[in-house]
């Protein structure tokens, strides 16, 4: 039986999205002085009047003039993130002096890798919440790709949830001068993924969110639930 201990998280994206804040205009280089003070190693990869973008590590920094979003791949601990994550969140919120929150989510995608494409369909097959397309269809010949989706909305909290088969292909690099020489193959990879976006359907204000205490709660929740209801 599988449990969420035997993935690894590939991303994990933290988003808030607001009413258009007019002031990201007047105020996008304290955005950069500030995110240069948490994120030292900051590189500016998207420059422009109505959004901007940095890499820092393993993070992916986004603001725009109704979003923020905080981007990380799987080497960063979710402690590492709640810490990274809220600071980012609370410099650029006090900077823009953003006190509407319209959208809080959070999105994790775990990934398990499998040899071949027939141990990656079994994985799929023995988790509870999934259901063949080939029962449903009655197709007698078994398919190579899966996706069981879920979602659904409540008066303060939704969520969607995609349980799939993935094929990934791999490009081998071969240097120019014997690429005439050698026959290059791409390799294959093949992953169960677990793909769940948790998020707010009302509007908060300031004294309704914390990043950092948003991020560690949805976290223990998802985990347990994914835990419990869908492997």
């Amino acid at each position: 039986m599988l449990n969420i201990g035997d993935f690894k998280r590939d991303r994990a994206i933290f988003e808030v999205r607001y009413p258009k804040n007019l002031l990201f205009w007047d105020r996008v280089g304290q955005v950069w002085d500030k995110v240069a003070e948490i994120f030292p190693d900051e590189i500016p990869t998207l420059v422009d009047p109505n959004r901007t973008q940095f890499e820092a590590g393993s993070f992916l920094l986004y603001v725009d003039n109704d979003q923020l979003r905080s981007t990380a791949k799987d080497d960063v601990t979710n402690r590492v993130f709640t810490k990274s994550t809220s600071d980012f969140m609370r410099a650029v919120i006090n900077v823009l002096g953003i006190s509407v929150y319209q959208r809080i989510g959070f999105r994790q995608i775990w990934t398990k890798e499998y040899k071949t494409i027939e141990e990656t369909v079994d994985a799929y097959e023995s988790v509870k919440i999934s259901k063949s397309c080939s029962d449903i269809f009655s197709v007698n010949k078994r398919a190579s790709a899966y996706n069981t989706l879920v979602q659904w909305e409540g008066k303060t909290l939704g969520a969607s949830l995609s349980v799939r088969t993935e094929r990934r292909k791999q490009e081998v690099q071969v240097p120019w001068e014997v690429r005439s020489l050698v026959k290059v193959e791409s390799l294959e990879k093949f992953y169960l993924v677990i793909d769940v976006d948790y998020f707010t359907t009302v509007t908060l204000n300031n004294e309704q969110f914390n990043a950092g205490e948003w991020i560690r709660s949805a976290h223990k929740q998802v985990s347990e639930k994914v835990d419990s209801e869908v492997l």
